[in-house]
């Protein structure tokens, strides 16, 4: 779990003990990279319990999802920006 960001790593414990078997869980996380940066990732997955209920195996998808988060926060403050130059120009 060092990968996973810190303010993130509750995500996973509550994922671990609230998830019930079959169930697929699907949720987005940060990973911080070697080199210090942050990855945002998509996760869809799937736990298998043992027979006295503990989690024993997790499967599933992650999909680095960072470029789509930019180019949402870019075009937010960009509609932020145009809505405000509008104002200031009417």
């Amino acid at each position: 779990m060092e990968f996973v960001h810190p303010d993130d790593r509750p995500i996973i414990m509550d994922i671990y003990k609230n998830t019930s078997e079959k169930q697929p869980v699907h949720f987005e996380l940060r990973v911080r990279r070697p080199d210090g940066s942050i990855l945002y990732v998509d996760n869809f997955i799937e736990i298998t319990f043992d027979e006295n209920g503990n989690p024993a195996h997790m499967h599933g998808t992650s999909q680095d999802i960072t470029e789509k988060r930019n180019c949402r926060k870019k075009w937010s403050w960009s509609k932020r920006g145009c809505s405000i130059y509008r104002r200031m120009t009417s």
